[in-house]
């Protein structure tokens, strides 16, 4: 009951920003402070990552490093879902694709409280889905992917708590695999480029997908089997403790060939684009050597 009222608490403060975000848009930096502030939230209520587990099955105990630790999960997950809202029908999806998974993880485990919050979630999701799926007559907003983010990340936040060692918090983590690589390969691409990590740009997955030829309905398709591919590992590495390690393994590289694959596409745009000249070091070093022999 205590963690119900957190959330729905945590919750009503992220949806008034995200509706004041929506009208005014606000400043990236203040934004993150107010999911901040979501965070402690649920803190104050119960919410914490008590554990970690690895791919062997033993539990790494956080202590005191658990609080900072809760702040960048719900962050980030609240983000990660956010910035995959780029199409129509793409986040609500794959955010219906990471409940469902989460419920039937928690039905697994008899986490009753985390099995009717986490399908109450994912029959809103399918609702919604509907009038948002390609060409959507309704949108969610930073309002509805924040709400969705933080709820999601509560959800993970509860299933790693007092149980298995199975379903600490790889396994919400694993569940999240498309959102959350597509999210670090922004943070990376953005960073590496020197530009604002809080500004959008025209190169995730979806995008580079878009630029390969695919249409939106068929980009979409394609990231919800990608993210049903992580969500049934999730559920085979919080139920098979013997396959934890193959898994683990698998999903390395498959976050490897995404991406090996976005970049490889990238450079293909740009080279379309004349952004980049394959054969422009080469004449360079050509004309050097010319030079170099003339003289």
């Amino acid at each position: 009951t205590v963690q119900l009222i957190g959330l729905l608490v945590a919750s009503t403060f992220i949806v008034v920003v995200g509706i004041i975000d929506d009208i005014r848009n606000i400043k990236p930096w203040l934004k993150l402070i107010f999911q901040v502030v979501a965070a402690i939230i649920l803190i104050l209520f119960g919410y914490n990552i008590e554990a970690i587990s690895n791919p062997i099955g033993s539990v790494i105990e956080l202590g005191i490093f658990s609080y900072p630790l809760t702040i960048l999960w719900v962050i980030g997950i609240i983000n990660a879902i956010n910035l995959v809202d780029g199409l129509d029908g793409l986040a609500s999806g794959v955010s219906l694709i990471i409940s469902m998974t989460i419920f039937l993880i928690g039905l697994y485990f008899g986490k009753t409280y985390v099995a009717l919050l986490s399908i109450g979630l994912t029959g809103s999701l399918l609702g919604f889905l509907r009038h948002n799926f390609y060409p959507a007559k309704i949108f969610m907003g930073d309002t509805g992917s924040m709400f969705i983010g933080l709820v999601i990340a509560a959800l993970g936040l509860v299933s790693s708590q007092k149980t298995a060692v199975s379903f600490a918090i790889l396994t919400p983590l694993i569940a999240l695999g498309y959102p959350i690589i597509d999210t670090a390969m922004a943070i990376i691409r953005r960073a590496k480029a020197k530009k604002n990590i809080f500004v959008a740009d025209r190169e995730h997955i979806h995008h580079v997908l878009l630029s390969y030829g695919y249409s939106h309905q068929k980009t979409v398709i394609v990231l919800y089997v990608i993210c049903l591919f992580f969500g049934v590992m999730a559920f085979l590495f919080a139920t098979f403790n013997r396959f934890n390690t193959f898994i683990m393994g698998v999903l390395f590289f498959v976050a490897l060939f995404t991406f090996l694959f976005v970049k490889f596409i990238s450079i293909i745009k740009m080279q379309a684009d004349g952004q980049l000249d394959p054969n422009a070091e080469a004449h360079e070093k050509s004309t050097t050597d010319k030079s170099e022999t003339v003289n």
